[in-house]
């Protein structure tokens, strides 16, 4: 009897571990690109709190999001190979709905990198 982890098998475990390992390493290279676009316009005076914990929310929603839509479609790659070649519709849905979600915090983390560029551009403009 295998032993079940949540609701997936151990065969299942894996997969859990690579696309984790996956998702915080591509957080990774957009927290430190949030940290470097930041950086160019802080002010000294910016306490340390101020400056990481928006940073790491949003790539904590980011990973948690990644995380799901990369295991997500895993699963739906899976399921297809093992229906015969025909779309599993409830995995499908699953992973849509991941993405969806994904794609959401991107925009979110586009938005605060936009912002951060921005005031990086404005303070290059001024000092020069």
């Amino acid at each position: 009897m295998p032993y079940k982890f949540w609701r997936y098998s151990q065969e299942d475990l894996p997969l859990l571990f690579d696309t984790l390992n996956n998702a915080v390493t591509m957080t990774f290279v957009l927290f430190l690109n949030l940290v470097l676009s930041h950086s160019l316009s802080a002010s000294l005076h910016l306490q340390k709190r101020h400056f990481y914990v928006p940073k790491i929310i949003v790539c904590l929603c980011v990973l948690v999001s990644m995380w799901g839509w990369l295991f997500t479609d895993q699963l739906n790659y899976r399921a297809f190979f093992s229906n015969d070649f025909e779309v599993d519709d409830a995995a499908s849905h699953t992973e849509e709905v991941c993405y969806s979600i994904f794609l959401c915090f991107m925009f979110v983390y586009g938005i605060l990198n936009a912002y951060y560029c921005f005031l990086a551009l404005k303070m290059s403009s001024a000092l020069s």
